[in-house]
């Protein structure tokens, strides 16, 4: 059995693949080959029994899964890279059997997407995704095939199963043994694979005008990394977190804030369920959130700046509507970083701050940690070639006593070492009158989310 980080690196591929796809353009779905190629895996099943609604909760009216199900994808993250256009989408047959024939090559994951009828919009059209099991009652959303001899079938048996999770019934062994996987590996990609669902956020919304991208808030506390290492708890507390989402203009002719600013044309967000915004505002599903009445944010860079709201992100569909006609439809759902027992399934930050004895501020140190179901533990990477993404290291200081003048600037990207404060002018953790004293550091990186992780001073005059 591999170590966490051997286990992590099968992973890599799929998390880092996610920023990429996220700001690619985006055409429709593509249509596979008739013919499987010389790589490739055929990969068969049947979908049998009853479907009540799709994994959002849009109604399908209690038809059978054959009659529901209008195709079977696989989603291809090549390189790195979410390619849409390389989709191999097939239709399924009256009987509810499919067959998809699947690139083996190396460096290429798959999710298997499950879609049904196209009167639906967005994730609407999402019934769920067919799953290896895992153990321990979990299940990987990732397909890896280049264990897999090519040119063999890999015949997954009736497929059933609730909540848009389905499961074969070719034992977990069997499947294994021809995908040349460990369960080991399995379970631990299983435990983080919600993330890789946010992908179909953005293929079955490819056409809309807009785009939804979701970022993740927290604030942390700066305090407890003074002379010594934080915590996770430091760096992403239940209690002070946050999802939020900017909207982009998609297309030829991308809309931007000016399209909407004047009232002229209204963009409208409606909720799942009732969600509190960061400034006071309660919305839901009978109170939608309405460009011309609250949008405090504005837009910037053809973004339009999005709102925040209290953690964790609700399942179900935000449905998104243009002058009263449904564009879009998403679900941030699987972006939820915590498991039930609310431990931080990715990446957490844990900072160092040497403050000398003169209450200086002589550089900062950084390591990143992941959760580790089998220790049970937070666990250190200590090598960067571990970490699928780039990450931003960033600090603000203000001058006392009145809190007028700013500095910032970025501390480094290197983790384990003694990064030094790059500002013109010293930097006081503690208060010295027309001295700039430390007010935040924030980590930044990207898994096709955005999470912004904020190591505040609890300081009530900054």
């Amino acid at each position: 059995m591999g170590s966490v980080f051997q286990r992590y690196r099968r992973l890599g591929l799929i998390l880092v693949s996610f920023l990429a796809s996220f700001l690619a353009a985006c055409s429709g779905a593509g249509a596979g080959g008739d013919g499987g190629g010389a790589g490739d895996v055929q990969i068969t099943g049947r979908l049998a029994g009853l479907v009540t609604g799709n994994r959002v909760g849009a109604p399908l009216g209690g038809s059978s899964l054959s009659s529901a199900v209008v195709t079977v994808g696989a989603l291809p993250i090549i390189g790195g890279e979410l390619d849409i256009e390389a989709i191999e989408e097939r239709a399924v047959s009256g009987d509810g059997s499919f067959a998809l024939n699947v690139p083996t090559e190396p460096g290429i994951e798959h999710v298997l997407l499950v879609r049904g009828p196209e009167d639906g919009v967005g994730v609407e059209q999402e019934i769920g995704f067919i799953e290896l099991p895992a153990g321990s009652d979990q299940s990987n959303a990732g397909w890896e095939l280049d264990g897999a001899t090519a040119g063999t079938t890999l015949d997954l048996g009736a497929l059933s199963g609730t909540g848009g999770t389905f499961l074969p019934e070719t034992t977990a062994d069997q499947l294994y043994s021809l995908l040349g996987a460990e369960q080991a590996e399995q379970l631990f990609a299983a435990y983080r694979d919600d993330i890789l669902k946010l992908a179909s956020n953005e293929y079955l919304n490819a056409d809309a005008q807009l785009g939804m991208w979701t970022n993740q808030y927290f604030g942390g506390t700066l305090d407890n990394a003074i002379n010594t290492w934080s915590a996770p708890e430091d760096a992403v507390p239940l209690d002070d977190y946050s999802f939020g989402f900017n909207l982009e203009g998609q297309g030829a002719d991308p809309l931007t804030w000016d399209d909407f600013a004047d009232g002229t044309n209204v963009f409208e967000i409606v909720p799942p369920v009732t969600v509190f915004e960061s400034f006071g505002q309660t919305f839901g599903p009978d109170a939608p959130i309405r460009s011309d009445e609250y949008w405090p944010n504005g837009g910037d860079f053809g973004q339009i700046n999005g709102l925040g709201f209290a953690g964790p992100p609700p399942d179900g569909p935000w449905i998104v509507s243009i002058n009263g006609v449904t564009d879009s439809v998403y679900d941030v759902g699987t972006s939820n970083p915590f498991d039930e027992d609310g431990q931080f399934l990715y990446f957490i930050p844990s900072i160092f701050v040497s403050v000398g004895g003169d209450n200086v501020i002589d550089g900062v140190e950084l390591r990143m940690l992941i959760w580790d179901f089998e220790a049970n533990d937070y666990l250190e990477i200590t090598d960067e070639t571990e970490l699928p993404f780039e990450y931003t290291l960033t600090f603000r200081a203000v001058r006392l006593p009145s809190g007028t003048g700013e500095i910032a600037g970025d501390i480094g990207d290197t983790l384990g070492e003694l990064l030094p404060l790059d500002v013109p002018e010293d930097v006081y953790w503690t208060e010295v009158d027309g001295q700039y004293q430390i007010h935040v550091i924030t980590i930044t990186y990207s898994l096709g989310v955005t999470f912004d992780i904020n190591f505040w001073r609890t300081n009530d005059n900054l």
